[in-house]
């Protein structure tokens, strides 16, 4: 029996939507590549993560495809689990995308990192956030891994947003961390992001190639 927990990243101030990760602790390292792609591919979240090790602090993502290297969202929930859930202190986290910041400010958990390791977002400004939310899943198909977004009030930094990628295994994404990351260094400021049905997130710039994302993270399941 592998015992996964499930918590969701970006939800918003009641506790509700955001987006789901499984999280499996196997430090004892039981679970070879393919049976964490097979465990990955059953659970269909955008991400699947597996602790190494618990200090320091080492894990590894699987899409319900292929490993990958970095997920803002997943990351945002280990950081959450470990900190919140198993109690103990992290202000690090590694991956194959590299070392991760993490820390804490009132309800929200924080990450910042290189985006040089993250995914390659294709990133799509429409013209009004209607047209964002109109998209429909039929049309959906036809984009690779894309961040679609357009201003809901743009002297704010409040933006409307949904990000789809059938190409990585998953249609649409509830919390896409590591597009927002992009997002928020591309326009040089700090975001607040509305994605998929209501996940909230926020995203500033932090340096030459550098960003933050941060959210409330929910708790569906825990078994350790």
């Amino acid at each position: 029996m592998v015992k996964i927990n499930i918590l969701r990243a970006f939800v918003n101030q009641d506790g509700e939507f955001g987006n789901p990760t499984g999280i499996v602790i196997d430090e004892r390292q039981k679970l070879n590549s393919i049976d964490r792609q097979k465990i990955a591919s059953k659970l269909r979240y955008t991400d699947t993560v597996f602790i190494n090790n618990l200090e320091p602090v080492n894990i590894s993502f699987f899409n319900p495809q292929q490993e990958t290297k970095f997920a803002g969202d997943a990351l945002i929930s280990t950081s959450y689990f470990i900190n919140d859930v198993l109690g103990k202190e992290v202000w690090s986290l590694n991956c194959k995308g590299g070392k991760v910041k993490t820390w804490k400010e009132k309800e929200l958990t924080w990450i910042e990192s290189d985006l040089k390791g993250s995914p390659s977002w294709n990133h799509l400004q429409l013209d009004d956030p209607v047209t964002v939310e109109k998209i429909t899943m039929k049309e959906a198909l036809k984009f690779e891994h894309s961040m679609v977004w357009a201003w809901i009030d743009k002297e704010k930094g409040v933006i409307r947003s949904r990000t789809f990628l059938p190409d990585w295994g998953t249609l649409e994404d509830q919390g896409n961390g590591s597009g927002s990351m992009q997002l928020a260094r591309v326009l040089k400021r700090r975001i607040e992001i509305h994605q998929g049905k209501g996940s909230v997130i926020y995203a500033s710039p932090a340096g030459k190639n550098s960003a933050r994302v941060g959210g409330r993270v929910g708790v569906d399941r825990l078994s350790f």
